[in-house]
């Protein structure tokens, strides 16, 4: 129900503007169903029933995020890329990270930094932006 709610009501394409109200709705409705899902136990501490939950609870994380965040899970041409959030998350195993602090007109400024970091410096860390 959320997902198709999200389907429904956040549509960027063809729009000249994002609704951000909306994403940012979206958004933390993402952001709920992410801590339900790290609380619950994981699957050899669970039953047939809690794995069932668990995996409607991620199934619902992945259809908010290809809908929300499409370029997560996008491939290039040569396949590489993440599946979905999950694999994302899983791929950082350092307690290290990038902040980057921009304001409402500095979006252009941090994706080259972006890119930069990935690019030049072949940095893997985690970017917060």
């Amino acid at each position: 129900m959320i997902v198709f709610n999200a389907n429904s009501s956040y549509q960027p394409e063809g729009r000249k503007g994002l609704h951000l109200a909306e994403f940012v709705r979206q958004t933390l409705n993402l952001k709920g169903l992410w801590e339900i899902y790290s609380r619950l136990p994981p699957d050899k501490l669970s039953t047939a029933a809690d794995r069932g939950d668990k995996a409607q609870v991620r199934s619902a994380i992945n259809g908010l995020q290809n809908i929300l965040f499409p370029w997560i899970s996008e491939r290039d041409t040569e396949g590489n890329g993440v599946e979905d959030l999950f694999s994302l998350v899983d791929s950082y195993r350092e307690e290290a990270g990038i902040v980057i602090a921009t304001g409402t007109k500095g979006f252009r400024w941090t994706m080259h930094q972006v890119s930069t970091l990935r690019n030049v410096l072949n940095s893997t860390l985690p970017i917060e932006m």
